[in-house]
């Protein structure tokens, strides 16, 4: 099959730019992030990474996010380098197009929610092809200064979290029963919805564990387990700093920039 790559990857040379926060302060950790695209089929592909700290380097946080991108990668290659997941990633997309086989990683994109050289926030997604086209999404916490994930405990007060379940609980009740007031015929032959009713709590300590800081708030990732494109239901959950900030540990606060 005839492929056309873009004029940059002729020359193989990849496309390095700023990575921009939505943050506007006067300080951030370095990030780029490394792109490049190729074409097959009239189709686009791209293809991002996030070098977080911007020296191409097998640092913990490129690391942590590498093992997730290397579960959608069919290479054996040894890659340790943020570059180097691009260059994979465009290399073997080339090949499975040549080779007219569709599937495998077609698209990888970074997000950075947050970033005050304190704390990183990013999102990276990943749609990939096997039998039917599916996009997942990673969320990464980072405490920058000290090499680490940024944990639920790390942000909420112990004291608070019990109270924080059962707001989030109320609200994504409150959104089920709406829905089935405006779906209830079809909601009544969902397994899904008789589980979720049938629990004591739909939101439990666990569902705060996967969350990411946006500029100005926290969302907690949640998900009601309907197939997408069923119903029209949101499933996340976001609060601002101000609505919670009874529930944030000082610590935490002073991170974001709240308090000195």
């Amino acid at each position: 099959m005839k492929i056309n790559i873009n004029k940059l990857l002729i020359l193989f040379c990849l496309n390095i730019c700023s990575c921009q926060s939505q943050i506007k302060n006067k300080f951030h950790a370095e990030v780029l992030i490394i792109k490049d695209s190729i074409k097959c089929n009239k189709e686009i592909f791209f293809y991002e990474f996030p070098d977080i700290l911007g020296k191409n380097e097998n640092n913990f946080f490129n690391t942590v996010i590498a093992k997730d991108y290397m579960n959608y990668l069919d290479s054996e290659k040894p890659i340790l380098k943020p570059i180097e997941f691009v260059r994979e990633s465009i290399r073997i997309k080339k090949k499975n197009c040549d080779n007219n086989n569709f599937s495998g990683l077609l698209n990888t994109n970074c997000t950075i929610s947050f970033n005050n050289f304190n704390l990183l926030s990013v999102i990276m997604n990943y749609e990939s092809l096997a039998g039917s086209s599916t996009i997942e999404t990673y969320y990464y916490n980072f405490d920058v200064k000290n090499s680490r994930m940024l944990q639920y405990k790390d942000v909420l007060k112990e004291e608070k979290v019990n109270a924080l379940i059962k707001i989030s609980d109320k609200i994504l009740n409150g959104r089920l029963k709406d829905l089935f007031n405006e779906e209830k015929k079809n909601l009544k032959d969902s397994d899904i919805y008789k589980s979720l009713i049938k629990s004591k709590n739909i939101f439990k300590k666990d569902n705060l564990t996967s969350f990411i800081i946006r500029e100005d708030g926290i969302e907690f990732i949640y998900n009601y387990g309907f197939n997408k494109g069923d119903f029209d239901i949101e499933d996340n959950l976001f609060f601002s700093f101000k609505q919670i900030e009874m529930f944030l540990k000082d610590d935490f606060k002073k991170n974001i920039g709240w308090i000195k």
